[in-house]
């Protein structure tokens, strides 16, 4: 990765409002700042460009007139030129957005991911509190016998055997 992306792209690690989806995200940002920065800062708008490319036209049909070809080539070469700015600066914008909405995927993405981590519990978390449901039915129900069936239907659920339950 060129120094210059490699700057954005560490930068965009360490941002704290970046969350699970880290390294694609900031990626995205070191590809996003490149893309900006290598847009025409001045393509001019719409009418300016048609301004210009009917100015080149006027000298290359003045040109032709005169039987001028170096000047007619000039003008029809500074207008292919003008084209290709124009289509290249469309492109680079199309792109530009492309990777936008490919980041807010990204961040959508994360986003989902990091609540779901909110809304999950750990298997040692969940152990903890189905030691704690035990101890509680242990204290609570005096009936060994129901004790025993409770446990087992407990036993049952942990490892899946739901149907077994009697």
């Amino acid at each position: 990765m060129p120094e210059r992306l490699q700057r954005v792209y560490q930068a965009a690690l360490k941002d704290k409002e970046l969350v699970g989806v880290r390294q694609e995200i900031a990626l995205m940002d070191a590809l996003l700042s490149d893309n900006l920065l290598n847009l025409d800062p001045s393509p001019g708008d719409n009418g300016q460009f048609w301004d210009e490319a009917l100015e080149q036209i006027r000298w290359a049909r003045q040109a032709y007139k005169s039987e001028n070809y170096g000047g007619l080539e000039r003008s029809l070469d500074e207008l292919e030129a003008m084209a290709d700015r124009r289509r290249l600066h469309f492109a680079a914008e199309r792109e530009i957005r492309e990777k936008v909405e490919q980041r807010r995927k990204l961040v959508e993405t994360d986003q989902k991911i990091a609540l779901q981590g909110e809304r999950a519990i750990t298997a040692e978390e969940l152990m903890v509190f189905m030691g704690g449901v035990v101890d509680l039915i242990k204290q609570v129900v005096d009936d060994k016998q129901q004790r025993i069936s409770i446990l087992d239907g407990i036993d049952a659920l942990v490892a899946g055997r739901a149907g077994s339950i009697h």
